[in-house]
């Protein structure tokens, strides 16, 4: 259990203090070798009234210590490292099993209580996280590329300030870490509130650093700006003309744009956003002074937006471009049609609806079938809720008993009215003939027909019946289950009658449709979701120079597929999904290459560090074979990929075929701690990449998706380009970066006093060899450079960092 001591305004320290010893007591029993006990402090909504319960635990352990000699009790604050450290000299260390991977599924009651639905809850907040996460790193590693390039009193006098606005940047982006923000758990006040901070704390940092782009022009500084992270999800099409802010940097009365790639180790493309005065306008490269193609996409106001691709900027670096009159930016008109052709050099995408699917056609590397479901929530049995996700199997079980026992009362009547009684009674529990064989062997007619019907009925139950009459049906209309029971009681008589099947034939018919229920429940988990029907069978497509679109509505989901000029190999999905109570939406990416036999549905997820195979485990529920991705998921061994935008739920439903969670609604609790429904009144976009590509390559892919350029708005012409990089560096992610005087670090890297070093955090991708950066190749000018050989640098704390890093490249 948990102790805290802010919940109530008397605080008796004695009081406290006993039933503290009672439980050290009864848990020292337990560990009877080394007395120490761990006791875990605070909860959910605890620390309201934080300074009372300080200072309620000081009093209790200034207690403890004047007592301990009468109550054998000694109390004093602690951490897990001091309480492990205090243990490790009583345990047997090589007997302890190590633990390497995470919990899940985790499961805290039987039966079926998965905790997968936080993988999905409230995904715009997961989206918003991953943002603001992008949006400081890539500032931080700017402010450093900054300085590096001009490391100059002015720069240094301005550095300082800009890092203390970061910091708080940063702290809020904590914040964003809580618990119950990244598994979207908050009460809505709460979600409401993470939301302002985080996007408050985005706009700070591109504040900065647009600050720091400007330190060049000291008197421009205070300029007024835009700029905008160019992974933000925006939707094309019906509310183009209602953009948001953070999708788009609006130029006002500056004429340079510069787009910055300061947290990648090598060049990337970007379409970058704009909003103009006018279309008398056009976009110019300024390293090359040629000017660049770009597309009417939407407006604000009477302002046209206009996307445009920013060409191979610089790792660690820079590349700027002017916007000047007398062009005319092209304006990208919609048609609908049947089957939707989109390309992009040599990239081209061919999508149409067969069958209520979305048939992807990738080149002539594969076919991806993409459809959206829902699996529906019971909010009045068994309901799911913002922490757990049930199958369709436990919240309509209540339906499968009522069938099961219409069934049985229907031949039981039969068996009874057409032959003895007696007989009947006899064989309900071990079907035999007359001659003691098993009738399992001697009646496969039955069987079969037991089987079948099992699996007919339970198609329905899933992918036919209304769900509303299932819900009345399971908390205890009568009427509605009078109104299903009596046809399959009917039915039952009249073919037992009709058969002349005898008693015996009756029970083995019965066992044989309970198998086929439970068989089919495990075994076809694709039939406990639902498909979202395409409301028209045509595409609204836009192409362009830039980008080629294509939206569907898939119920009242909104499905856009793009492909655009910087990522050719990659088809972009998104999702927009309106808010539908009690449903949760899951998208489907189904493989359809020939050749490939086996039921085996492995599936390997990126978690940051490690890439981990799972395994779709059949005779677990559907919530129990979610897995979390952060940002990737893949078939093992199969060309198909997903790069995430934001974290989600995924597994692997069926051969060849990834799962993966879109949003969730409930209106029903299931009381783990949120005591209130998960209810998000606007559309959420969910965006996916499909990449079937394949080979080595596919997680340094996701390394760029997940590390998106900045657009900035500038009063003045900045660098055309600007790099630190001496060559690029694949296969590597940049954590972070920091600069310092070689004094600073001296202890650690063996740096001289008052030469500028630099601290770079790399860590390699799984799968990737093992650092081998050549002398003076990786960051120019700097005296040295140091890396991470592996884990979240940023996650440590200072001395950690220091202890952590490794001297790599010594740079003249």
């Amino acid at each position: 259990p948990s102790f805290d001591f802010d919940n109530t305004e008397r605080c008796n320290p004695a009081e406290l203090l006993e039933e503290l010893k009672r439980f050290a007591q009864s848990q020292a029993r337990q560990y009877p070798s080394h007395g120490h006990i761990l006791v875990m402090m605070g909860d959910d909504f605890r620390y309201i009234h934080a300074q009372r319960g300080f200072s309620c635990l000081d009093q209790i352990i200034d207690m403890s210590e004047v007592r301990s000699a009468d109550n054998g009790v000694s109390v004093r604050y602690s951490t897990p490292g001091e309480y492990f450290a205090a243990i490790r000299p009583h345990l047997d260390t090589a007997s302890l099993r190590l633990h390497q991977d995470d919990f899940y599924p985790y499961q805290d009651k039987p039966y079926e209580q998965y905790w997968s639905g936080v993988l999905a809850t409230r995904a715009d907040l997961k989206w918003l996280i991953r943002d603001t996460e992008q949006i400081v790193q890539h500032v931080e590693a700017l402010l450093a590329v900054m300085r590096i390039k001009d490391n100059t009193s002015k720069v240094s006098r301005n550095w300082e300030p800009l890092e203390q606005q970061l910091e708080e940047c940063r702290k809020q982006v904590a914040i964003g870490y809580h618990h119950d923000a990244i598994t979207g758990t908050c009460a809505a006040v709460a979600a409401a509130d993470y939301k302002l901070r985080l996007r408050r704390a985005a706009r700070q940092a591109l504040g900065v650093g647009r600050a720091a782009l400007l330190l060049l022009h000291e008197p421009l500084a205070e300029a007024k700006g835009d700029a905008y992270n160019t992974a933000a999800q925006y939707e094309l099409g019906e509310d183009a003309d209602n953009l948001a802010r953070e999708y788009v940097v609006a130029l006002g009365n500056n004429s340079s744009i510069a787009v910055t790639n300061a947290a990648a180790l090598v060049p990337q493309d970007a379409v970058v956003r704009v909003q103009l005065a006018s279309l008398d306008s056009e976009i110019v490269d300024s390293a090359t002074s040629q000017v660049v193609p770009a597309d009417v996409v939407g407006s604000v106001g009477k302002q046209p937006v206009v996307e445009f691709l920013a060409r191979s900027v610089p790792g660690l670096g820079l590349r700027s471009y002017s916007v000047r009159s007398g062009g005319r930016v092209k304006d990208k008109a919609a048609t609908q049609v049947a089957t939707a052709q989109l390309r992009k050099g040599d990239a081209h995408v061919d999508l149409r609806i067969v069958g209520g699917r979305i048939r992807v056609s990738i080149g002539t590397k594969a076919v991806v079938w993409h459809s959206l479901r829902q699996y529906f929530a019971n909010p009045l049995v068994q309901s799911s809720g913002a922490y757990v996700m049930h199958s369709f199997m436990l919240m309509y079980m209540v339906v499968f008993i009522v069938f099961g026992c219409a069934l049985v009362l229907g031949l039981g009547v039969s068996a009874v009215v057409h032959f003895s009684g007696v007989a009947w009674v006899r064989h309900v529990l071990v079907p035999q003939l007359s001659s003691g064989k098993p009738a399992w062997w001697s009646s496969p007619a039955s069987v079969t027909a037991g089987s079948l019907s099992g699996m007919a009925f339970t198609y329905y139950v899933a992918q036919i019946a209304d769900i509303e009459m299932l819900t009345a049906w399971t908390v205890g209309n009568g009427l509605v289950g009078l109104r299903l029971a009596a046809p399959v009681f009917l039915s039952a008589y009249a073919v037992a009658g009709a058969l002349r099947w005898p008693a015996r034939r009756c029970v083995l018919y019965v066992y044989s449709v309970a198998a086929g229920v439970v068989l089919t429940l495990f075994w076809a988990p694709t039939w406990q979701s639902r498909p979202i029907a395409p409301v028209n069978r045509l595409f609204t497509i836009r192409s362009g120079s830039v980008c080629d679109t294509a939206q569907i509505h898939l119920g009242t989901a909104l499905v856009t597929y793009r492909l655009c000029a910087d990522q050719p190999g990659l088809l972009q999905v998104t999702t927009t999904a309106a808010p539908a109570r009690d449903r949760e939406v899951v998208a489907q990416y189904e493989l359809d290459q020939p050749g490939w036999a086996g039921a085996s549905c492995s599936f390997d997820i990126y978690n940051g560090v490690d890439l981990v195979r799972r395994q779709y485990s059949r005779w677990t529920p559907v919530p129990g074979n979610y897995y979390p991705a952060v940002s990737h998921v893949s078939l093992a061994d199969r060309p198909l990929a997903l790069h995430l935008r934001q974290a989600t739920g995924a597994t692997c439903i069926r051969k060849n075929t990834l799962e993966v969670m879109v949003r969730r609604d409930m209106s029903a609790n299931d009381y783990r701690g949120l005591i209130a429904p998960i209810h998000d009144v606007v559309p959420v976009a969910v965006t996916h990449f499909i990449d079937v590509s394949g080979g080595p390559n596919v997680l340094a892919t996701n390394n760029l998706v997940n590390t998106p350029p900045l657009a900035f708005a500038l009063p003045v012409k900045g660098p055309d380009t600007l790099s630190l990089m001496r060559s690029p560096l694949k296969n590597a992610r940049l954590v972070g970066i920091q600069v310092a005087d070689s004094s600073v670090h001296a202890p650690v890297a063996g740096g001289d006093s008052g030469a500028l070093s630099v601290l770079a955090r790399v860590q390699v991708l799984p799968g990737s060899q093992a650092l081998n950066i050549p002398p003076g190749n990786l960051i120019s000018p700097a005296k040295k450079a140091f890396a991470v050989d592996g884990g979240d640098w940023a996650m440590a704390p200072l001395s950690t960092r220091n202890r952590t890093e490794r001297y790599v490249d010594r740079l003249q």
